[in-house]
C-alpha cells in the first residue's frame, strides 16, 4: 500500500513540474504600426488578417477632449462603417482580445480626420 501511495505522489509531483514548465510563456515581439489618418472618413487598413496575431492595442493619438474621434473596425475595410465600428474618443484605446484566450484575427481598419495620429501595436 505504501508503494502505491508513493507512486501516486511521485506521479502528482511529476505532473505539477510538467505543468509549470508548460505554463511559462515565451516573449513575443511587438510590431508598431502607428501612423496617421490618410483621408478623412475613409477607412484605411492598419494590419491585414493574420492567424498569428496574439494581441493588439490601438489608441486615438489625440491627447485632449478637443481632439477628433477615430473609429476602429475589425474586418474588411471595404465593409467598414462608423456605425459598425468602435468609437475612440481622444486618448481612448481598444484591443483585439474579446475573451479568455480569444484574439480577433480579422483585418484592423481605422478612420478619423486626415493627419490625426493613432498608436497601433500588434503581437
Amino acid at each position: 500500500m505504501h508503494h502505491l501511495i508513493r507512486a501516486l505522489l511521485a506521479a502528482v509531483i511529476l505532473m505539477l513540474v510538467i505543468s509549470t514548465v508548460w505554463a511559462q510563456s515565451i516573449p513575443v515581439s511587438s510590431n508598431n504600426l502607428s501612423g496617421t489618418i490618410t483621408a478623412t472618413n475613409t477607412f484605411q487598413q492598419i494590419q491585414g488578417q493574420t492567424n498569428n496575431r496574439n494581441g493588439c492595442a490601438i489608441q486615438n493619438g489625440a491627447s485632449s477632449s478637443s481632439g477628433d474621434s477615430q473609429w476602429v473596425y475589425f474586418g474588411a475595410c471595404t465593409s467598414a462603417t462608423k456605425a459598425a465600428s468602435i468609437l475612440l474618443s481622444p486618448a481612448q484605446s481598444v484591443n483585439c482580445a474579446v475573451g479568455a484566450n480569444i484574439v480577433l484575427k480579422d483585418p484592423v481598419c481605422i478612420t478619423g480626420t486626415s493627419g490625426d495620429a493613432f498608436f497601433a501595436n500588434f503581437q
